[in-house]
C-alpha cells in the first residue's frame, strides 16, 4: 500500500552518482495500472459468438449436430478487451482452439481479422466419437478465457452413428439416405433377423477409398469394444441401442 502514498506516488528519480534529478518516476502509472487491473477496469477479456459450421454451409447457418470424418469445418469466436469502461477488439496471435475427445486430436492457432474475430478452418480427423471444442487462454495481465462447447458427434463413413453392433434400421435409414455405401438392396429386416444385418454389413465391407480398402477392421474393433463392456450378470453394456457404452 505504500506505493499509493503521496511520497512514492509522486517520487522523483535521482541519479545516485551526482544527485541530478531525472524527472518523475513511473510509480504513479504503475500503481494506477495495478489498481485498474485489480478492479477489472483493464485487462479483462470477454468472448462471445462462438460458432462452428461446415465450410460448405452458408454463413450464419445453425451449428450442425454432427460432423462426418474428414469434413471441412470452421470454428470462430469474437474476443473483446475491456479498457476504462469501454470494449475494443482484442488482437493477439497466440490464441488456440482444441478439437478434443479424450485428448486433443486437433490444436490450431486462430487467426484474426483485426476486428477481434478469430477463426480457423480444419479437416475433421478420421476418428469417430463425441468431440468438443475447447478454448483455454491464459496470458499474464489478462483475465482467463475458458470456452467449451460439447455438441459435436463425429459420425462414421457415410453418416453412421458411432456404435458397437449396428442395427439394421441404422443401415437402411442412414446408408441408403446417403446413397454412398450400400451398393445392392438389402432384404427387409424383421426383429431378430440377424441374417439381414449380416447381409447389410457384407454389402459395404469393400470400399477402395477407405483406409486399406475395407470397413472390416473398423467393424471388428467396434464389436470388440462393445463386447468388452457387456455384463452378463446384469445384461447391461455391450451394443445396447447400437451405441458404444
Amino acid at each position: 500500500m505504500d506505493l499509493f502514498t503521496n511520497q512514492l506516488f509522486n517520487a522523483q528519480v535521482v541519479r545516485g552518482s551526482d544527485g541530478a534529478a531525472l524527472g518523475t518516476s513511473g510509480n504513479a502509472a504503475f500503481a494506477l495500472s495495478v489498481a485498474r487491473w485489480a478492479l477489472q477496469d483493464r485487462g479483462v477479456l470477454e468472448a462471445e459468438g462462438l460458432q462452428h459450421r461446415l465450410v460448405a454451409a452458408p454463413l450464419g447457418s445453425p451449428a450442425p449436430s454432427h460432423y462426418r470424418v474428414l469434413d471441412d469445418v470452421e470454428f470462430s469466436v469474437k474476443l473483446w478487451e475491456r479498457e476504462a469502461g469501454a470494449r475494443r477488439p482484442y488482437l493477439a496471435d497466440d490464441v488456440q482452439v482444441e478439437f478434443t475427445m479424450l485428448d486433443p486430436h486437433v490444436r490450431l492457432p486462430l487467426s484474426h481479422d483485426g476486428q477481434g474475430n478469430f477463426s480457423v478452418r480444419f479437416k475433421v480427423p478420421d476418428v469417430y466419437g463425441v468431440f468438443k471444442y475447447v478454448l483455454t487462454y491464459r496470458r499474464p495481465g489478462y483475465s482467463y478465457v475458458d470456452l467449451v462447447q460439447q455438441v459435436v458427434r463425429v459420425l462414421l463413413f457415410g453418416g453412421i452413428l458411432t456404435g458397437g453392433v449396428f442395427s439394421y434400421s441404422l443401415f437402411t435409414s442412414k446408408l441408403q439416405q446417403q446413397g454412398a455405401l450400400i451398393t445392392t438392396p438389402a432384404p427387409v429386416s424383421t426383429e431378430g433377423d440377424y441374417g439381414a444385418v449380416r447381409s447389410a454389413v457384407a454389402n459395404i465391407l469393400d470400399k477402395d477409398d477407405y483406409d486399406d480398402g475395407s470397413f472390416g477392421p473398423v467393424l471388428v474393433r467396434l464389436a470388440w469394444h462393445a463386447s468388452g463392456t457387456y455384463d452378463k450378470a446384469s445384461n447391461t453394456g455391450g451394443s445396447n441401442g447400437s451405441t458404444m457404452r
